[in-house]
């Protein structure tokens, strides 16, 4: 069997354990994983993590109400990059539009990289 779903894992009181594998990236799927999980089980959840993808969004705000979804830090940061990439951009273009110097040109891991990996 290939698993392409999400893992559930149990991560507190120094207890790591995985305790769900869900088959598919299917919102049904998850939801399912929860119901047969039971709803005192559910109810006792109090933090989750998850990725941004809008189904798992979704099934947690619904099986999950009273958790804290936090999001996971990879996305986070990814969005964040993205961000930072798309608005250099836009004005490396309106600099170039309005007759400046190309100060922000080839200027993507500069604002990428650490501080302390940057070369001058």
């Amino acid at each position: 069997m290939r698993v392409t779903g999400p893992l559930i894992y149990q991560i507190n009181d120094g207890s790591r354990r995985l305790i769900g594998i869900v088959k598919d990236r299917k919102e049904s799927s998850l939801a399912g994983w929860f119901e047969n999980f039971g709803a005192e089980r559910c109810a006792a959840i109090a933090i989750v993590c998850s990725d941004m993808w809008k189904p798992y969004l979704t099934v947690i705000k619904r099986m999950l109400p009273a958790a804290l979804n936090i999001l996971d830090r990879f996305h986070i940061v990814k969005k964040l990059n993205e961000a930072v990439d798309e608005t250099r951009r836009q004005e490396t273009k309106r600099l170039h539009t309005q007759g400046c110097d190309a100060v922000l040109s080839q200027s993507r891991y500069c604002f990428l990289k650490r501080p302390e990996n940057l070369t001058m």
